[in-house]
């Protein structure tokens, strides 16, 4: 029986591409950045309280979503936590 000298196949070539593609999707998916917001589960709280999270933690996201008559909006997308916080205009 004869064997190949090379085992390169342009079949598991692509197919190795479409895991890895894959494995990212998953890895992006996780890190929090696929999270939601929401207005209703929003917590009030203070802005000296945003500043600790954003101080303390690098890799994590807070994006101001908006207002309304009587809140600011921030999003805080991080891993296993992160949320929805709200801070009154007056302050």
């Amino acid at each position: 029986m004869i064997f190949p000298i090379s085992t390169y196949s342009p079949k598991r070539k692509g197919l190795m591409r479409a895991w890895v593609a894959l494995g990212l999707l998953v890895a992006l998916l996780g890190a929090g950045c696929s999270a939601s917001f929401s207005q209703r589960r929003a917590t009030s709280t203070t802005t000296a309280y945003l500043r600790a999270i954003q101080r303390g933690f690098t890799s994590d996201h807070l994006v101001y979503m908006g207002s309304d008559a009587q809140f600011h909006y921030v999003f805080h997308s991080q891993l296993f936590g992160g949320g929805t916080y709200r801070i009154p205009i007056s302050t």
